[in-house]
């Protein structure tokens, strides 16, 4: 049973596949507060399998682009128990490449002492940051499985139907509007050279295979004191953090730009474990350095009016027919980016595997082309977060973590954690 890839499942393939700096691999760490057996892992592992069959496939090297069973597969062959610097694993991880016909996802089994940290990868074609969580949580005790095979077929074929669909609404339209549907289309259209930018302007884009990943730890209660009263979110004092520190980095040398352009992925449906099913919304800020907290008020105030935009109604149409742009101007587009800012959904309760308590969970993804990634996700009393920088486009890292250390204390007046695995 073939599966074509569609929309920003497809668009990360092409992306990854024809620049050989790219990687598109979601990473997880997850903390088990005991010792957990590769050999206990495996029966949870086959049922994960068996509930989502995406995970036995790999993509086919044939056109259209789809995926397929891979033939003789064995989940043992991608499940590693083994002792290896973990940070150092996470980012080899996220920058691996994976080609046609290959298995699409790892899980590596590493103790330290008394503890295993779970370390595992998922090609971005098959699975988002929210959907590697819940197939991570899946492992976990007392798992809940969301109804993703039938979300996956639905939306393969609603694809061309809701085309049809749009296009008989547009002509219903002409034959009694004609002069209102030319006024729509227009606002529409400028809408949506907003909403999916495909600009082509020559900035600085090298970038290179060569990433530096680091993981943090910070109490969920700071955020919420900090934020009670302000009218902002979590995500918000991440933004802000993230891009009043990049303000400050480029502050020395801004290679004669005046912005920096930020892209911030939005969810379009967590009822499910359908991956990619997202927007990217991309936001200019100002170069010059900002108070922080107007940073923050700043990337409220712009997610909020970009969530207005008519241009999202088709939003869904233009990313499912990504196989027409040539793959030049999409990884073009993703390259005009300064930083990736992403929050994952997470939960308040605590996690057990095997009777053991998950003490955390740190997600890791790579720029994918901008200069730094940096997604977080809430779990018990702690937001756990990852860093990935493209060395190429971040030169100096001492002066980055300055800046970073610098802005964090001055929001919430202390030095964030940095987790070190020893």
């Amino acid at each position: 049973m073939n599966r074509p890839l569609v929309g920003w499942d497809l668009a990360t393939w092409r992306i990854t596949q024809s620049d050989p700096g790219l990687s598109a691999n979601v990473v997880a760490v997850a903390e088990i507060a005991g010792w957990v057996e590769k050999s206990h892992l495996l029966p949870r592992i086959e049922l994960l399998l068996e509930t989502y069959p995406v995970l036995k496939m790999g993509v086919k090297d044939s056109l259209p682009i789809e995926l397929d069973f891979l033939p003789n597969f064995k989940p043992e062959q991608y499940v590693y128990d083994e002792s290896v610097n973990i940070l150092e694993l996470a980012a080899n991880l996220s920058r691996m490449q994976i080609g046609y016909d290959e298995c699409l996802w790892r899980l590596h089994v590493v103790h330290r002492n008394s503890k295993t940290y779970l370390v595992t990868a998922i090609h971005h074609a098959i699975a988002d940051g929210n959907t590697a969580m819940l197939f991570l949580q899946t492992l976990l005790d007392e798992p809940q499985f969301p109804e993703i095979q039938s979300g996956q077929k639905s939306n393969e074929i609603d694809v061309y139907e809701e085309l049809k669909q749009g296009a008989g609404k547009i002509v219903n339209r002409l034959t009694r509007d004609p002069v209102g549907l030319a006024k729509d289309l227009s606002q529409m259209l400028q809408s949506v050279n907003r909403i999916i930018s495909l600009d082509i302007s020559d900035r600085i884009s090298v970038e290179d295979s060569n990433l530096t990943a680091k993981l943090y730890k910070l109490d969920k209660r700071q955020l919420q004191n900090f934020v009670k009263g302000k009218g902002i979110s979590n995500h918000d004092v991440m933004a802000g953090v993230i891009v009043s520190s990049l303000q400050k980095y480029f502050e020395v040398d801004k290679l004669g730009r005046k912005n920096l352009v930020v892209n911030i992925p939005v969810a379009m449906n967590l009822d499910d474990a359908v991956s990619n099913k997202l927007v990217v919304a991309r936001i200019d800020f100002e170069i010059e350095p900002q108070p922080v907290t107007a940073v923050m008020q700043y990337s409220r105030e712009k997610l909020r009016n970009w969530r207005k935009e008519p241009g999202l109604s088709i939003a869904a149409h233009l990313i499912n027919a990504s196989a027409l742009i040539p793959i030049d101007l999409i990884t073009k587009a993703i390259k005009n980016a300064d930083a990736t800012i992403s929050t994952l959904v997470g939960g308040a309760t605590s996690k057990r595997m095997f009777g053991f308590e998950v003490k955390a969970v740190w997600p890791l993804v790579p720029p994918i082309g901008a200069g730094l990634n940096f997604t977080s996700v809430a779990m018990g009393e702690y937001v756990y977060a990852g860093i990935t920088i493209d060395n190429a486009k971040i030169t100096d890292l001492d002066r980055w973590q300055r800046v970073f250390e610098q802005t964090y204390f001055e929001v919430f007046g202390t030095k964030i954690f940095e987790q070190i695995f020893e």
